[in-house]
Formats: structure tokens, sequence, C-alpha cells
């Protein structure tokens, strides 16, 4: 039998792509590489973060077990010099010094006149959180924290937690005297400007609001010498 011939068909042509289809395409390749890389990325990133978190459960358990020791036999405890307890004190007192100072350029900086005294507080607040963070954000959850001042001052409690709170007493009347100084300035101000003086109200604004840092103060202290619950 001869065989059958079987018409050609002819295939359909492919239109070429267009400079908007490949910059399209493009586009798409790109992104999903980025979207890859970000994911990646994301789980270095995720690991990172629970590699810290063991280490510093891990720290804390070593460090509460050292307490437990030292409650139990204080002779287990290495004997401290008292070049290094004079250092870390003085570095203390260097780093409130300098605390304090920001808080009083803060202060001024922001505290220009207020009549009735209702921004007094937050000025007050805020001029603390920013001056003396080291100490207020000090946690007792980190086992050892990035900030070198916020090491000092644990180093320091844990030599001789009477003798900081000496001077977080000393830190708050310094605190008051900034305050009060800023405050005379401010009413000085109003005098000249023939302005209404500041009655009682704004006095007693300020006492809750010092009252209140010094609480702050407290607290945190307080935190950090109970150690992590």
């Amino acid at each position: 039998m001869p065989e059958e011939v079987k018409p050609e068909t002819s295939q359909p042509e492919t239109m070429p792509s267009s400079p908007k289809e490949k910059e399209s395409s493009s586009e798409s390749v790109c992104g999903n590489d980025e979207g890859l890389e970000s994911r990646k990325a994301l789980a270095k990133l995720q690991e990172a973060r629970r590699l810290l978190q063991r280490s510093n459960r891990g720290i804390l358990q070593l460090q509460q077990t050292g307490r437990k020791l030292a409650m139990q036999d204080s002779s287990a405890l290495p004997t401290l010099g008292e070049k290094c307890h004079e250092r870390t004190f003085n570095l203390l007192a260097e780093f409130l010094d300098e605390a304090a100072r920001r808080f009083h350029e803060t202060l001024t900086a922001t505290a220009i006149s207020d009549l009735d005294g209702s921004l007094m507080t937050p000025w007050i607040s805020n001029a603390l959180d920013e001056a003396f963070c080291f100490w207020l954000r000090s946690t007792p959850a980190l086992a050892v924290p990035s900030d070198p001042r916020s090491q000092i001052l644990r180093a320091a409690i844990a030599m001789d937690s009477a003798a900081v709170r000496n001077m977080q007493a000393q830190v708050s009347k310094r605190i008051e005297g900034v305050v009060s100084l800023v405050l005379l300035e401010s009413r000085q101000k109003l005098v000249v400007n023939a302005q209404k003086p500041v009655g009682h109200v704004l006095d007693d604004v300020v006492i809750a609001a010092l009252n209140a840092s010094s609480a702050q103060l407290s607290n945190s202290l307080s935190s950090l010498e109970q150690g992590p619950e």
C-alpha cells in the first residue's frame, strides 16, 4: 500500500517578546531573588536571636547559682582588692555626674516658660529618661548589659548596694537642685517680661515630679538588687 502523504501543518509563529515583557520578566526574577535573600536573612536573624536567648538564660543560671553559693559560704567568693572597689565606684560617680549634667542641659533646653506647670512633669520625666537611661533601663533579666555604664552599676551593686543607695540619694538631691535652678531662671524671665508670677500650683507639680523621678531611680535599683525572678 502506498504511504499516505500527510499534509504539512505549519507551526504557529511566536511573536518576539516586547521590551516591556522582557523588563517585566527580569523584574520578576529579581523580585524572587530578593525575596529569597530576605527570607534567608530573616532566618539567620531568628537563629541568632534564639542563640542569644539560650546564652542569656545559661549565664543567668550561673549567676543565680553563684549568688546561692555566696549566701551559703561567703568565703567562696573571690576577694576583691581595695583598688578594684575604688575604681568601680569612681567610674560610677563619673557616670552619674555626667548624667546629672546632661539632665541639666536637657531640662534647660526644653523648659523655657510654663506658667501653670502643666508641662513640668513630662519635661522632668523626659530629661531623666534621656540622661539616666543606663540606670532606668537596666534590667536583671539581661545577664550582661551592653552599656558599660550599666555594667559598672551592676558591679557596684554586687560590691556594696548600700553605698549605691547613698549615691542614688545624692543624685536625687542634685536633680532637685537642677530643677530649682531652672525654675528660678524661668521666674526671672517672667519678671523681666512683666508676666504674672508663678504661684504655689507650680511648686506642687514640681514636688510631685521630683518625687516620681526619685521613685523611678529607687525602683530600678531595687529591681537590680533583687535580681531576676
